[in-house]
């Protein structure tokens, strides 16, 4: 058992894994691109990842870029407003 932690994993650094917004693929965090809302309702790149409130990834994937484009944040198909 060489290296191991008390959980009997191997010692190696933890990489945060996040989830496309669009083809829900895992993937590490470094190699996503993050986008927020801003103030007036669009979504924007957050290059540094450090933006406060809600944010979305997006793989490199040329289908999900092209989908995400048409994505609107809090809406859901067949959802109906009171």
């Amino acid at each position: 058992m060489e290296n191991e932690t008390s959980h009997g994993a191997p010692d190696r650094p933890h990489v945060p894994i996040r989830m496309c917004a669009i083809c829900r693929g895992r993937f590490p965090k470094g190699t996503l691109v993050r986008h927020v809302l801003t103030p007036q309702g669009t979504l924007t790149v957050d290059s540094d990842k450090t933006s406060p409130g809600r944010g979305w990834y997006l793989c490199s994937d040329p289908l999900c870029v092209r989908r995400f484009a048409k994505y609107r944040p809090g809406t859901r198909k067949g959802r109906r407003h009171a």
